[in-house]
């Protein structure tokens, strides 16, 4: 089974850089590449139109930087679709939104929610938010132990330096 995946990323190679490809290479790579043989690494369900419009809306918002346009509608996308493909990045980035806005307990609120979808790859986004959440509030402490908690919990986490950089100002 490796040979055949090196093969296919060989002819995924050759396809990219430009070069010829068999017919016998084109239908490997059909089936490589159907997207009914694609599975994510979260194995969602197929994702609704409506939905990613809806999440999409939400994002515009928040990148617009209009945080109470962008909560209702990430609420609404969470009630709608509680078990939908954005569910766990919208609660997500509700609590990104309160952070935007300095309502820090609201957005501790969130992200603490994210952790209720057991597939979620915005577990350590989450954790590393809820120490800097802790942090502008104030409590020290906690911010520590939730910092920590990334380390521990997330050792390859892309935020272990900042989480290391903000306990070294902490101590």
């Amino acid at each position: 089974e490796v040979r055949v995946l090196e093969k296919k990323q060989s002819l995924v190679k050759e396809t990219v850089k430009g070069k010829t490809v068999s017919s016998t290479s084109s239908a490997v790579l059909k089936d490589v590449f159907t997207p009914s043989k694609i599975k994510t690494k979260r194995n969602k369900p197929q994702i609704n139109e409506t939905e990613s419009q809806e999440y999409k809306l939400a994002s515009d918002y928040f990148y617009a930087r209009k945080y109470n346009e962008a909560i209702v509608q990430y609420d609404k996308l969470i009630t709608k679709y509680p078990k939908g493909v954005y569910a766990d990045n919208a609660v997500y980035w509700k609590g990104e939104c309160h952070f935007a806005v300095g309502n820090y307990a609201k957005a501790v609120a969130s992200y603490q929610n994210v952790f209720s979808y057991l597939k979620t790859e915005k577990a350590d986004d989450a954790q590393f938010k809820i120490g800097l959440a802790y942090l502008r509030m104030g409590d020290k402490k906690q911010s520590v132990a939730e910092l920590q908690k990334l380390l521990s919990l997330y050792p390859d986490s892309e935020y272990v330096g900042r989480s290391k950089q903000e306990l070294k100002k902490l101590r």
